[in-house]
């Protein structure tokens, strides 16, 4: 938790306050522990205020799996496991270089198609929630 606390009070909520914009600013994050301790919730409210985060035990929940909100769930964690771990990694230097191998070798026409089948999920998702049977 105080790592969090120290990235969000001493790097992102400084950022934000220089581009004058952590009044506009929607904060979205995962409902780890460490992301939802009293101190953090704390802070978070008093930046951003209840109504403008979404987290697990917040006004707004963040959805399991929705690929308009969480790109990385919907594609690319799914996409480096693939990759990263198809043959067996001897150790941590070489995960970590894989990782970041993989990560630069997706091309700009990847990304492209990768948004553009999220685009398409999105829709299918708000059409069937709002479809009569």
């Amino acid at each position: 938790m105080r790592h969090v606390m120290n990235l969000l009070r001493n790097q992102l909520i400084p950022a934000l306050q220089q581009r004058g914009c952590v009044d506009r600013t929607i904060f979205m994050k995962d409902g780890a522990p460490p992301h939802i301790a009293a101190l953090v919730k704390q802070l978070l409210n008093l930046h951003f205020g209840n109504d403008r985060i979404v987290s697990r035990h917040f006004t707004t929940p963040l959805p399991p799996r929705s690929p308009d909100l969480k790109p990385c769930d919907f594609w690319l964690w799914g996409y480096l496991n693939y990759v990263v771990y198809g043959n067996p990694i001897a150790n941590l230097a070489e995960l970590k270089n894989r990782i970041t191998q993989h990560i630069h070798n997706i091309t700009t026409e990847t990304l492209r198609s990768v948004e553009n089948t999220k685009q398409q999920c999105s829709t299918t998702h708000r059409r069937k929630r709002w479809t009569a049977y």
